[in-house]
């Protein structure tokens, strides 16, 4: 989960560069509206991802809010992959839906993770497996 979380986000160097404005035909790179948008989708994500995560852990528990914003990463990375199948004038909006699913589903899953490691961790121990979870973020 950590470092599909890390991919998701540090891939996004790489996308700005392939996808290409509709309206100018230059690479979303050059063009500091969407690539302004485009990235700040998914942090904004990772903040209300963050939030809800912590709510739904409290209430039905740390293991399935960590699979649910799993399963909410990985459906927005993977309909993110389908974008360069749209038409050109799709392409940026649906882009952006994805990075802000997925946004959701990587705020969901930091907090999850760490929490759930550190609640069924060895008192003792704590601190190590804490850190080995962190060490896949690199």
């Amino acid at each position: 989960g950590n470092a599909a979380d890390a991919i998701e986000i540090s891939s996004f160097a790489y996308i700005i560069t392939v996808f290409k404005n509709p309206n100018t035909g230059s690479p979303i790179s050059d063009d500091a509206f969407w690539s302004g948008l485009l990235t700040s989708a998914i942090y904004s994500g990772m903040l209300v991802g963050g939030l809800l995560s912590g709510y739904f852990g409290d209430r039905i528990g740390r293991r399935p809010a960590l699979v649910s914003s799993m399963a909410l990463n990985s459906v927005g990375a993977i309909s993110s992959s389908l974008t360069p199948k749209l038409p050109n004038h799709a392409q940026l909006p649906w882009l952006l839906m994805c990075r802000l699913s997925a946004g959701l589903g990587v705020g969901g899953t930091i907090p999850s993770v760490f929490t759930l490691i550190a609640e069924i961790s060895p008192s003792n121990q704590r601190g190590f497996y804490v850190n080995v979870v962190a060490w896949f973020w690199c």
